[in-house]
């Protein structure tokens, strides 16, 4: 029995132009031969990542994402990509060999943050006896992943005890976004057959698997993120 690399990307169309999406990628690796209903059963998971509300907790991370992302029917997907063997850097992956469309919940309604305004949601892999940078605790790039969150609604946004106050994501967002992503791992542990979340490292043509996950508290930016909004026209004076 062998195991497969897979790369899940979950892809969420931002309004109407179905062309104009977000993308998250996760490194799964399957600890099986290939079969049709483990492709179901991990983007089944990937979508609950968004969509399932985790334990203690009132509602489910695309609750909080902007009302600029679509929620038609089977809008968003997850494509599904067979890694193994193509794990080093400049190796193509090739077209996706499962896509599966769902349904993104519903949103909180309130005002939305500008598109490029997203959450950071990190986790790394042990990284051992890696040279790290100098005596910081950071784990290099081949040792750690992430992923964006993002349009965001504005009831994701607090301020810090500092003073002056900083702009920075309520607790509650925090909580929910750690809760989701411990959600994810610890259904990918117990699917048939087992997976792993990891962590890609293109540098050494190896999967990792994840060990700790962390968040920013401060907003970050994802400059290609693409604005769907039509450009100003020019007016003479």
């Amino acid at each position: 029995m062998a195991s497969h690399q897979l790369y899940c990307r979950a892809l969420l169309p931002i309004g109407t132009d179905r062309a104009q999406k977000v993308s998250n990628g996760f490194a799964i690796n399957l600890q099986s031969d290939l079969v049709p209903s483990s492709y179901l059963s991990l983007a089944a998971t990937i979508e609950a990542f968004y969509n399932t509300t985790p334990s203690g907790h009132a509602n489910p991370i695309s609750y909080f994402l902007s009302q600029s992302l679509s929620r038609a029917t089977n809008a968003c997907e997850v494509a599904i990509y067979d890694a193994t063997g193509h794990l080093g850097v400049g190796s193509k992956l090739g077209p996706p060999v499962f896509v599966n469309q769902f349904t993104l919940g519903g949103g909180d309604g309130n005002q939305p943050l500008p598109a490029q305004v997203a959450s950071v949601i990190s986790w790394r892999a042990d990284y051992g006896t890696d040279v790290e940078f100098g005596t910081h605790t950071r784990p290099r790039a081949d040792d750690r992943a992430r992923i964006f969150l993002g349009p965001l609604s504005v009831q994701t946004i607090g301020y810090s005890t500092d003073t002056p106050p900083l702009c920075e994501f309520t607790p509650a967002w925090i909580s929910l976004c750690g809760a989701a992503l411990e959600q994810l791992y610890t259904q990918l542990g117990t699917l048939n057959p087992v997976s792993q979340l990891c962590v890609w490292s293109r540098k050494m043509a190896a999967y990792k698997p994840a060990v700790d996950r962390s968040m920013d508290l401060a907003p970050d930016t994802q400059r290609r993120r693409a604005d769907y909004r039509p450009r100003l026209v020019w007016t003479p004076f």
